[in-house]
């Protein structure tokens, strides 16, 4: 696998750390930004914050639990790699009552080495028959997509732009009380207006990173995350701007 190409920007102490990664060259230089809310749970998989098969939450008290193989790329672009079939992260201390209800943000750094029908990057969420609570921020066999219920059955939002395998993608879904949409690599990618309202929550649901999980189903994602967020409110905007203009701008890693 080649060290990925990118630039990538994230965020600490109010400022967008912004970082090339090139062949025998790796620049660090900082940028501010403006405010944005703080995350209510942050999950980085890098070794600062997984330790044996824990990930700690940089927001707070939701750490997570690794199931499966262990295994962080040894490159300058950390993550977890998930194998498809063992590898996902429960978080099992998320209360649904503390959760956005309103507005929320749900972000990720991730990198796709298979689609499927049913793809989870992160989610809290019900789908059975007309059993639809929850949110999800997920993927297909192509699309990245977002999917959200506050009217009792869920908006599947799918984005136009198409994934390619190997590649890093910044994803965020974010729903307002009246419009969901969906970014990729800080462009508007999706929209949707069909939810109004709070978010309906299921009585019980898993949160989970890295897999399409419910009671009725569980599919594992094949491919690598780096970071997840969960926030409640929108994304900076301006921020989304900057990671389109410097994704256009650079490279992808391949493998």
């Amino acid at each position: 696998m080649s060290t990925p190409n990118l630039l990538c920007v994230r965020r600490s102490f109010g400022l967008a750390w912004v970082w090339s990664q090139r062949p025998g060259l790796v620049s660090l230089l900082t940028a501010v930004c403006h405010a944005a809310p703080q995350p209510l749970a942050w999950w980085t998989f890098d070794a600062g914050h997984v330790d044996g098969a824990k990930v700690a939450d940089r927001a707070g008290g939701l750490p997570g639990s690794i199931h499966g193989p262990v295994r962080l790329t040894k490159d300058s672009w950390p993550a977890l790699i998930l194998d498809g079939e063992a590898s996902s992260v429960d978080i099992p201390n998320g209360k649904l009552e503390e959760f956005p209800a309103r507005q929320i943000s749900v972000e990720a750094w991730v990198s796709l080495d298979a689609g499927m029908a049913w793809g989870g990057i992160a989610g809290c969420f019900q789908d059975n028959g007309d059993f639809e609570k929850g949110w999800l921020l997920g993927y297909d066999e192509s699309h990245f997509s977002f999917a959200l219920s506050a009217t009792g059955r869920l908006t599947d939002l799918k984005g136009t732009s198409t994934f390619q395998k190997g590649q890093w993608y910044h994803v965020v879904g974010t729903y307002d009380g009246q419009t969901m949409k969906l970014y990729v690599n800080g462009k508007l990618d999706g929209s949707s207006t069909e939810q109004r309202g709070d978010i309906v929550y299921p009585p019980k649901a898993f949160l989970t990173l890295g897999a399409y999980r419910d009671d009725d189903e569980f599919f594992r994602m094949q491919g690598k995350i780096h970071e997840v967020q969960v926030t409640g409110g929108r994304s900076n905007r301006r921020r989304l701007r900057r990671i389109s203009r410097l994704n256009r701008a650079s490279r992808r890693p391949s493998h």
